[in-house]
C-alpha cells in the first residue's frame, strides 16, 4: 500500500542523511497520496514524501514521520466510527472457554453502506463495547474453543 489520505505536511523524525545529505531530523516535506517511488512504496508502512529542502521524493517509513494534524485526523475518524456504531445491526463478541476476549465482529451502516468490521485487540474491543452499551445495543456472546 501507499499513503491513501490527502496530501499533508510531515516532519522527518530520524536522520536519513545516508540517503540524501539534506534529509536530517526536522526536515519538512509533503506526504503524497497514491504515490510510490520504489518497491518500498508498496508496503503499507511507507509513504512517498517530497522534501522541501532538496525536492527529493522518497518512500519513508510512516513511523519516522510526524504528520501534521495526525491526532486530529485520528480523532475525527474515531468520532465518525462512534457515530456509525450507533447504527449497529449485529454485534458478536467471541470469547474463549475461560472468558478471554478473542474478537468482536460488528455490522453497521456508514454512508449508506453496510459495513462489517472485526476487532482483535483488547483496548479497541473494550472501547467499542462501551459505545455499544452506551447506546443500548445488544451484543451476542459466542464461546469459541
Amino acid at each position: 500500500m501507499m499513503w491513501m489520505g490527502s496530501a499533508v505536511r510531515a516532519k522527518l523524525n530520524v536522520d536519513l542523511s545516508r540517503y540524501h545529505e539534506h534529509l536530517q531530523a526536522g526536515s519538512m516535506g509533503t506526504l503524497l497520496p497514491f504515490v510510490k517511488v520504489d518497491a518500498w512504496g508498496s508496503e503499507d508502512r511507507f509513504g512517498a514524501v517530497r522534501f522541501d529542502c532538496c525536492g527529493a521524493t522518497l518512500d519513508i517509513l510512516l513511523a519516522s514521520l510526524e504528520i501534521e494534524g495526525a491526532k486530529e485526523m485520528a480523532e475525527r475518524e474515531r468520532d465518525r466510527e462512534r457515530e456509525a456504531l450507533r447504527t449497529t445491526k449485529q454485534a458478536t463478541l467471541y470469547v474463549g472457554p475461560r472468558g478471554g476476549l478473542r474478537g468482536l465482529a460488528v455490522e453497521y451502516m456508514q454512508d449508506g453502506n453496510v459495513m462489517h468490521r472485526s476487532y482483535g485487540d483488547r483496548e479497541t474491543i473494550e472501547r467499542i463495547l462501551g459505545v455499544l452499551e452506551q447506546h443500548g445495543i445488544r451484543v451476542e456472546r459466542v464461546v469459541s474453543r
